[in-house]
């Protein structure tokens, strides 16, 4: 996962962390693990396809930021 590409739009977008929680209805610390991928925490697909929705991303964007080999 491309976190750093994720990051920008979470602050285009939801300027923190903490907003984008609260609108999936998850906790700012749920959050964060998903994104550092901390002890093997993944988004759902539900989650995946609400952040896609929210932020109007295509597909070739959606991949770039999901499916990235970048480490970051």
């Amino acid at each position: 996962m491309n976190k750093e590409l994720l990051k920008y739009y979470i602050l285009q977008y939801d300027k923190t962390q903490k907003n984008l929680a609260e609108a999936m209805g998850i906790s700012a610390s749920t959050l964060n693990a998903k994104i550092n991928n901390y002890r093997g925490a993944e988004f759902t697909e539900p989650e995946l396809r609400f952040i896609m929705e929210r932020y109007r991303l295509d597909v070739d964007e959606f991949n770039r930021i999901f499916f990235s080999d970048i480490v970051s």
